[in-house]
Protein backbone atom coordinates (compact mmCIF):
# COMPACT_ATOMS: atom_id res chain seq x y z
CA UNK A 1 0.00 0.00 0.00
CA UNK A 2 1.39 3.38 -1.04
CA UNK A 3 0.13 5.90 1.51
CA UNK A 4 -1.51 9.19 0.71
CA UNK A 5 -1.17 12.46 2.56
CA UNK A 6 -4.44 14.16 1.74
CA UNK A 7 -4.75 13.57 -1.99
CA UNK A 8 -1.00 13.46 -2.62
CA UNK A 9 0.69 10.23 -3.71
CA UNK A 10 3.84 9.16 -1.87
CA UNK A 11 7.08 7.45 -2.74
CA UNK A 12 8.81 5.05 -0.36
CA UNK A 13 12.54 5.37 0.36
CA UNK A 14 14.79 3.31 2.61
CA UNK A 15 16.92 5.99 4.27
CA UNK A 16 19.67 3.83 5.77
CA UNK A 17 21.57 1.26 3.69
CA UNK A 18 25.20 0.09 3.90
CA UNK A 19 27.07 -1.51 0.99
CA UNK A 20 29.93 -4.00 1.04
CA UNK A 21 31.92 -1.62 -1.18
CA UNK A 22 32.62 0.94 1.54
CA UNK A 23 31.16 -0.39 4.80
CA UNK A 24 33.38 -3.26 6.02
CA UNK A 25 30.56 -4.48 8.29
CA UNK A 26 28.20 -4.99 5.32
CA UNK A 27 27.85 -7.85 2.85
CA UNK A 28 25.26 -6.07 0.70
CA UNK A 29 25.74 -5.66 -3.05
CA UNK A 30 24.24 -2.38 -4.24
CA UNK A 31 22.69 -3.67 -7.45
CA UNK A 32 21.09 -6.57 -5.61
CA UNK A 33 19.77 -4.09 -3.03
CA UNK A 34 18.15 -2.05 -5.80
CA UNK A 35 16.47 -5.11 -7.30
CA UNK A 36 15.26 -6.22 -3.88
CA UNK A 37 13.92 -2.74 -3.11
CA UNK A 38 12.02 -2.59 -6.40
CA UNK A 39 10.50 -6.01 -5.75
CA UNK A 40 9.30 -4.73 -2.36
CA UNK A 41 7.62 -1.71 -3.93
CA UNK A 42 10.17 0.93 -2.99
CA UNK A 43 10.97 3.89 -5.20
CA UNK A 44 14.34 4.82 -3.71
CA UNK A 45 17.32 4.03 -1.48
CA UNK A 46 19.67 6.22 0.51
CA UNK A 47 23.19 4.79 0.67
CA UNK A 48 24.81 5.70 3.97
CA UNK A 49 28.17 3.97 4.21
CA UNK A 50 30.30 4.65 7.25
CA UNK A 51 32.32 7.85 6.79
CA UNK A 52 32.34 7.38 3.01
CA UNK A 53 30.47 8.69 -0.03
CA UNK A 54 32.83 7.07 -2.52
CA UNK A 55 30.10 4.88 -3.95
CA UNK A 56 28.42 7.92 -5.53
CA UNK A 57 29.63 7.32 -9.09
CA UNK A 58 28.65 3.65 -9.08
CA UNK A 59 25.33 4.48 -7.44
CA UNK A 60 24.42 7.01 -10.11
CA UNK A 61 25.27 4.55 -12.88
CA UNK A 62 23.03 1.91 -11.32
CA UNK A 63 20.28 4.46 -10.68
CA UNK A 64 20.19 5.26 -14.39
CA UNK A 65 20.38 1.58 -15.37
CA UNK A 66 17.43 0.62 -13.19
CA UNK A 67 15.53 3.94 -13.38
CA UNK A 68 15.56 4.07 -9.60
CA UNK A 69 16.12 6.96 -7.20
CA UNK A 70 19.34 6.80 -5.17
CA UNK A 71 20.65 9.46 -2.83
CA UNK A 72 24.16 8.98 -1.47
CA UNK A 73 24.87 10.24 2.02
CA UNK A 74 26.97 8.89 4.89
CA UNK A 75 26.67 7.64 8.43
CA UNK A 76 29.16 9.61 10.49
CA UNK A 77 30.02 8.85 14.11
CA UNK A 78 30.37 12.06 16.12
CA UNK A 79 31.45 12.35 19.73
CA UNK A 80 27.74 12.38 20.63
CA UNK A 81 26.59 9.55 18.36
CA UNK A 82 25.80 8.54 14.77
CA UNK A 83 24.30 10.95 12.26
CA UNK A 84 22.93 10.17 8.81
CA UNK A 85 24.07 13.08 6.68
CA UNK A 86 23.18 14.17 3.15
CA UNK A 87 24.69 16.99 1.13
CA UNK A 88 28.08 16.97 2.85
CA UNK A 89 30.92 16.42 0.38
CA UNK A 90 33.97 16.97 2.59
CA UNK A 91 34.36 14.27 5.24
CA UNK A 92 35.79 15.52 8.55
CA UNK A 93 39.17 14.15 9.58
CA UNK A 94 38.69 12.04 12.69
CA UNK A 95 35.78 12.09 15.08
CA UNK A 96 34.22 15.52 15.57
CA UNK A 97 31.60 17.08 17.84
CA UNK A 98 28.02 16.94 16.61
CA UNK A 99 27.75 20.74 16.76
CA UNK A 100 30.71 21.08 14.40
CA UNK A 101 29.33 18.55 11.92
CA UNK A 102 25.82 19.99 12.00
CA UNK A 103 27.19 23.44 11.23
CA UNK A 104 29.09 22.06 8.24
CA UNK A 105 26.05 20.19 6.96
CA UNK A 106 23.73 23.17 7.11
CA UNK A 107 26.31 25.39 5.43
CA UNK A 108 25.93 22.97 2.52
CA UNK A 109 22.11 23.10 2.68
CA UNK A 110 22.17 19.46 3.73
CA UNK A 111 20.22 17.14 6.01
CA UNK A 112 21.22 15.54 9.32
CA UNK A 113 19.28 12.74 11.04
CA UNK A 114 20.04 11.16 14.40
CA UNK A 115 20.44 7.44 13.68
CA UNK A 116 19.02 4.79 16.06
CA UNK A 117 19.41 7.11 19.08
CA UNK A 118 18.64 4.51 21.75
CA UNK A 119 20.41 1.47 20.31
CA UNK A 120 22.51 -0.20 22.99
CA UNK A 121 25.86 -0.11 21.20
CA UNK A 122 27.29 3.23 22.31
CA UNK A 123 26.67 4.86 18.93
CA UNK A 124 23.26 6.48 19.42
CA UNK A 125 22.73 10.03 20.63
CA UNK A 126 20.04 8.98 23.10
CA UNK A 127 18.77 11.78 25.31
CA UNK A 128 21.38 14.10 23.78
CA UNK A 129 19.03 14.79 20.87
CA UNK A 130 17.42 17.27 23.27
CA UNK A 131 20.52 19.45 22.83
CA UNK A 132 20.30 19.56 19.02
CA UNK A 133 17.04 21.16 17.90
CA UNK A 134 18.69 21.84 14.54
CA UNK A 135 18.48 18.14 13.62
CA UNK A 136 16.44 17.56 10.46
CA UNK A 137 14.90 14.44 11.96
CA UNK A 138 15.28 11.35 14.11
CA UNK A 139 15.40 7.77 12.85
CA UNK A 140 12.86 6.35 15.27
CA UNK A 141 12.36 3.05 13.45
CA UNK A 142 15.58 1.22 12.60
CA UNK A 143 15.63 -2.33 11.30
CA UNK A 144 18.56 -3.38 13.48
CA UNK A 145 17.29 -1.85 16.72
CA UNK A 146 14.97 -3.49 19.25
CA UNK A 147 11.29 -2.48 19.24
CA UNK A 148 11.57 -1.05 22.75
CA UNK A 149 14.54 1.12 21.82
CA UNK A 150 12.78 2.24 18.64
CA UNK A 151 9.72 3.31 20.60
CA UNK A 152 11.87 5.15 23.14
CA UNK A 153 13.20 7.15 20.21
CA UNK A 154 9.69 7.73 18.87
CA UNK A 155 8.38 9.04 22.18
CA UNK A 156 11.24 11.47 22.70
CA UNK A 157 11.28 12.67 19.10
CA UNK A 158 7.55 13.37 19.20
CA UNK A 159 7.93 15.18 22.51
CA UNK A 160 10.63 17.37 20.96
CA UNK A 161 8.60 17.81 17.75
CA UNK A 162 11.24 16.37 15.44
CA UNK A 163 10.52 14.84 12.06
CA UNK A 164 10.39 11.07 12.55
CA UNK A 165 11.65 8.63 9.92
CA UNK A 166 12.40 4.96 9.33
CA UNK A 167 15.32 3.13 7.77
CA UNK A 168 16.38 -0.49 7.52
CA UNK A 169 20.08 -0.04 8.36
CA UNK A 170 20.51 -2.93 5.94
CA UNK A 171 23.82 -4.79 5.90
CA UNK A 172 22.35 -7.89 4.21
CA UNK A 173 19.92 -8.37 1.36
CA UNK A 174 17.11 -9.71 3.54
CA UNK A 175 17.24 -6.56 5.69
CA UNK A 176 16.52 -4.09 2.87
CA UNK A 177 13.22 -2.26 3.26
CA UNK A 178 12.24 -3.43 6.77
CA UNK A 179 11.55 0.18 7.69
CA UNK A 180 11.29 3.01 5.19
CA UNK A 181 10.06 6.58 4.96
CA UNK A 182 7.22 7.90 2.84
CA UNK A 183 7.81 11.18 1.00
CA UNK A 184 5.62 13.21 -1.34
CA UNK A 185 5.89 11.72 -4.82
CA UNK A 186 8.41 13.49 -7.00
CA UNK A 187 11.61 13.37 -4.93
CA UNK A 188 14.33 13.63 -7.57
CA UNK A 189 17.34 15.17 -5.82
CA UNK A 190 18.74 16.49 -2.56
CA UNK A 191 16.78 19.73 -2.87
CA UNK A 192 13.45 17.86 -3.07
CA UNK A 193 14.56 15.61 -0.22
CA UNK A 194 15.46 18.60 1.94
CA UNK A 195 12.19 20.36 1.17
CA UNK A 196 10.22 17.35 2.39
CA UNK A 197 11.95 17.62 5.76
CA UNK A 198 11.49 21.38 5.94
CA UNK A 199 7.77 20.98 5.21
CA UNK A 200 7.47 18.02 7.63
CA UNK A 201 6.19 15.70 4.92
CA UNK A 202 7.94 12.51 6.02
CA UNK A 203 6.31 9.43 7.52
CA UNK A 204 7.86 6.17 8.82
CA UNK A 205 6.53 2.92 7.36
CA UNK A 206 7.04 -0.77 8.15
CA UNK A 207 6.95 -3.75 5.81
CA UNK A 208 4.05 -5.95 6.96
CA UNK A 209 3.52 -9.18 5.07
CA UNK A 210 3.38 -8.02 1.47
CA UNK A 211 2.85 -4.31 1.87
CA UNK A 212 3.85 -1.20 3.82
CA UNK A 213 1.86 0.23 6.69
CA UNK A 214 2.23 3.40 8.72
CA UNK A 215 4.00 2.67 11.99
CA UNK A 216 4.08 4.54 15.29
CA UNK A 217 0.48 4.43 16.46
CA UNK A 218 0.03 4.35 20.22
CA UNK A 219 -1.76 1.00 20.03
CA UNK A 220 1.45 -0.60 18.67
CA UNK A 221 3.60 0.43 21.61
CA UNK A 222 4.87 -2.44 23.72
Amino acid sequence: MVPKWGEKEFMLIDLHVHTADYSPCSELDLEQAILRAKDMGLQGLCITDHESNEIASKAMQLARKHQFFILVGMEILTSQGDLLVFGLEEIPAGQVEADFLLKKIYQCQGIAISAHPFRDNGRGMGELIRQYPQLSGVEVFNGRTSPNDNYRALHLARLLKFNVVGGSDAHRLDEVGRYVTAFPDGIRDLQDFREAFLSQQVLPMKFQGHTYEEVGHEKEII
